[in-house]
């Protein structure tokens, strides 16, 4: 061990021009990178243990230096001692580029597809959404058409009895005619729906009070809120807009009839109105 060290520690103490045959390093440097897959352009220099450069390749330069890849030339050298070869090579940037260009239309052609492939399931489910609600709405007017239609076929079978007296008769003839008024405005609200879906009954423009009109509407529905003594909570100044007057008054009717309808006995219904610079928003809960 000792006899080790000592040559070591004498080797250490040579000059590196006495440890390195420089004439034999580039072939040494070009035969290993090449078998590394590595076949580039590159320049090397030697520093000795004092950090001075004490050898370089003959077409040296000084581009692409401030990437070089260092190592020790003697990893057994005390750390005083220890000389250094740097590789640079000026192509770099170009090499790793050339290297994931041809990934570039790959990359692109899966993003295509993940881009593709996102929209697809987007659209099934939007599909899928509309249908359980074209489904639901087709449920709902059934039930509710069903209803009228049942009362008039029952009041109609009653009202041909021969034991009926003129009062009762003429309840079961006004059940029957209310009840064929509410089937017509039923039919009637189906059709203004699918005319507001294309977009062909949007053109009776008018200018109308807002406040009003919902103020008019919580009075058409005072005996529903009165009956569940609901607490009123209206939150909103005058407001002037320009729209259908008509199609407005009965979305009012209607959000605030469900309000109604689910709300919680002795609870609230709040009403709120928000004009923003382009809109108006209208709140309505219970």
């Amino acid at each position: 061990d000792e006899v080790v060290l000592d040559m070591i520690r004498r080797a250490s103490d040579k000059s590196i021009g006495e440890r390195v045959r420089f004439g034999d390093l580039n072939g040494y440097l070009q035969a290993n990178l090449y078998n590394n897959g590595i076949d580039l352009p590159f320049h090397y220099e030697v520093l000795d243990k004092e950090g001075r450069s004490v050898y370089r390749c003959a077409d040296y330069e000084e581009k692409g230096s401030d990437e070089a890849y260092q190592q020790a030339l003697f990893k057994n050298d005390p750390p005083t001692k220890t000389s250094v070869l740097k590789v640079h090579f000026p192509g770099r940037r170009d090499y790793l580029f050339d290297s994931v260009s041809f990934m570039i239309p790959s990359l692109i052609f899966t993003l295509v597809l993940l881009v593709t492939f996102i929209f697809t399931i987007y659209i099934v489910f939007r599909q899928k959404k509309l249908t359980e609600m074209k489904n639901d709405f087709i449920n709902n007017m059934t039930h509710e058409f069903k209803t009228p239609i049942v009362s008039i076929k029952g009041f109609a079978k009653l009202l041909q009895k021969d034991n009926l007296d003129q009062k009762t008769h003429d309840k079961y003839l006004q059940i029957i005619e209310t009840e064929s008024s509410r089937l017509a405005d039923m039919a009637t609200n189906v059709l203004n729906l699918n005319k507001i879906e294309k977009q062909t009954i949007l053109s009776n423009i008018t200018s109308f009070n807002l406040s009003e009109q919902i103020r008019n509407c919580l009075l058409l529905l005072e005996k529903k809120w009165s009956n569940k003594n609901l607490n009123l909570i209206i939150d909103f100044d005058e407001h002037q807009i320009a729209g259908n007057q008509e199609l407005l008054y009965q979305v009012w009717i209607n959000l605030l009839d469900n309000a109604i309808k689910f709300a919680p006995r002795d609870g609230k219904l709040g009403i709120k109105i928000i004009h923003n610079q382009s809109d108006y928003q209208i709140l309505i809960s219970n």
